[in-house]
């Protein structure tokens, strides 16, 4: 019983320290990134509300980022509506495809049945004269 109760506490002992390593490595990440914003907040005044002031350079940086991302945003839509129009025509293309070869195969259906019906003359006409 007793070693049964020292391997449980090994055992117990092993899982739990590695359940710190995991949590100092997690720790040590959340400094890093606690680290980055406490110098992004320096980077901006508060102002005498306690409200954080974005200075003029922090704002010109934004707004030409906004811009870019517009920029980006639109062009990506004409190109989608582009695309759009595109696949629109590459459909009404394959279905004017798609009615011309239904037409051509009635339209092979049919000289089919008629040299059918051809031979079938031609047969009955070849027995009639060589009888």
């Amino acid at each position: 019983m007793n070693t049964f109760k020292l391997v449980r506490f090994v055992i117990g002992s092993c899982i739990r320290d590695g359940f710190n390593e995991t949590k100092t490595e997690q720790e040590e990440n959340n400094l890093k990134q606690d680290n980055d914003v406490s110098d992004n907040e320096l980077s901006s005044e508060v102002d005498e509300n306690g409200s954080k002031l974005i200075s003029s350079h922090n704002e010109a940086e934004l707004r030409k980022l906004i811009e870019e991302k517009k920029k980006i945003f639109f062009k990506t839509k004409e190109e989608e509506l582009k695309l759009d129009k595109k696949l629109k025509e590459i459909d009404k293309i394959q279905n004017e495809l798609y009615e011309k070869n239904r037409y051509f195969s009635n339209v092979r259906e049919k000289i089919e049945y008629f040299n059918l019906i051809t031979i079938i003359v031609v047969g009955i006409f070849l027995c009639y004269w060589f009888k």
